[in-house]
C-alpha cells in the first residue's frame, strides 16, 4: 500500500470517528501522526507463497529491496503486491506473514509444507534485517517499531496444516507461529470452512460447526499463547469457537457480510460478538470481499471500514 492510500484510508476512519468534524488535510495529518507513533499492523500476506511458487523457495533470485514493478522477475505475477520500499512507503509496522500450503496438501504432507513456507519467511527475514525483525510477542513489534524495523511474524493459514496432532501444533508455536486459521478453503475433521455457509459452493458442512477435538485445538491455542483466526471458518464454528475461546479471537483478513455478502465476510450477530469479547477484524481488501465485484478502489474499503465505526 502507498502512503497516499494509507493515509487516505486512515483519515476516511478519522473524519468517521469525528462526526466529520475535521477536514480531509487535518484527518489526513492525523492519520500520518498515529503511523508515526503507533505500529500498523497487517494480519494476512502471502508473500512467501508467492516466493515458494516463482522461485522454489530459493531467494537468490528475489530482491525485496527492490520495486517489484522494475524486477522482470515478478513480471505476470498478479497476485505479487509486496516489497520493502511499498512496506516502507505504506508505513506498515508490522506485518503478519502468512505459511500457507494448499487444501489439496490435507491428510498427505501439509505439515512439511507449512515448515518450507515458515522456512523461507524466516530466511528472508534475515536476509532483510536492515529493514525486517523476527518478533513473537506484543512487546518484539514495538522494540521492532522503535528501531525503525518492520516486525515480522508468522500466522499459519488453514488447520489442515497441524495434519489433526496437537504436537504439530505446539510446534508450530515454538517455530514461532503466533496466530493460526482454523480452515481455509476445505473442511477438516475437526472445524468446518466458511464455503459450507454457501449453498453454492457445492462443500456440506461436516459438523455444523466444531468437533470435540476442534475444542481442544483451541484450548491449546489459548495455552500456548497462539492467536485463534477466523476468517475461513464457518458461522457456525465462528460463534461456537467464540463461546469456547478463553482470549479474544481475530479474523485476520475479512470484511462485513451485512456489505458484501460472501461466505468470507463476517456476519452482523458475529461482529456483535467481536466487539463484545474485545476481538478485533482486520479488513480484507480482495475487491470481491470489498464491493461483491471485480473493482474497487481503497475509497471503497475506506467507506465500507466507516460503517463498522457507525
Amino acid at each position: 500500500m502507498s502512503l497516499t492510500k494509507a493515509l487516505t484510508f486512515l483519515a476516511v476512519v478519522v473524519l468517521a470517528s469525528a462526526a466529520n468534524r475535521r477536514t480531509p488535510e487535518e484527518a489526513r495529518q492525523i492519520a500520518l501522526r498515529v503511523l508515526e507513533s503507533v505500529p500498523l499492523v497487517d494480519g494476512h500476506n502471502d508473500l512467501a507463497m508467492n516466493i515458494r511458487q516463482l522461485a522454489d523457495g530459493k531467494l537468490s533470485n528475489v530482491d525485496l529491496s527492490q520495486n517489484l514493478t522494475d524486477n522482470p522477475f515478478w513480471q505476470g505475477c498478479n497476485n505479487c503486491h509486496t516489497d520493502i520500499p511499498r512496506l516502507r512507503a505504506g508505513m506498515v509496522g508490522a506485518q503478519f506473514w502468512s505459511a500457507y500450503t494448499g487444501c489439496r496438501t490435507q491428510y498427505l504432507d501439509s505439515a512439511q509444507w507449512t515448515i518450507d513456507i515458515i522456512d523461507i519467511i524466516k530466511r528472508f527475514t534475515t536476509r532483510h534485517s536492515a529493514d525486517f525483525k523476527f518478533v513473537t510477542t506484543a512487546q518484539g513489534i514495538w522494540d521492532a517499531f522503535n528501531e525503525g524495523k518492520i516486525g515480522s511474524l508468522i500466522g499459519v493459514e488453514g488447520g489442515h496444516s497441524i495434519d489433526n496432532r496437537i504436537s504439530v501444533l505446539r510446534q508450530f508455536y515454538d517455530l514461532g507461529v503466533r496466530y493460526m486459521t482454523l480452515n481455509h478453503v476445505c473442511n477438516t475433521p475437526w472445524c468446518d470452512s466458511s464455503p459450507v455457509d454457501d449453498p453454492e459452493s457445492g462443500i456440506a458442512p461436516n459438523l455444523n460447526g466444531l468437533s470435540d477435538f476442534g475444542v481442544t485445538v483451541i484450548r491449546e491455542m489459548n495455552r500456548l499463547g497462539m492467536l485463534v483466526d477466523l476468517s475461513h471458518v464457518s458461522k457456525a464454528a465462528q460463534i461456537q469457537t467464540i463461546g469456547v475461546s478463553r482470549a479474544p479471537i481475530i479474523f485476520s483478513h475479512s470484511d462485513a457480510f451485512a456489505l458484501c455478502n460472501h461466505h468470507r465476510n463476517v456476519h452482523d450477530d458475529v461482529l456483535q460478538l467481536v466487539r463484545d469479547t474485545n476481538s478485533i477484524v482486520m479488513v480484507n481488501f480482495y475487491n470481491y470481499y470489498v464491493t461483491c465485484s471485480g473493482s474497487g478502489t481503497i475509497q471503497d474499503v475506506a467507506s465500507k471500514t466507516k460503517a463498522f465505526l457507525l
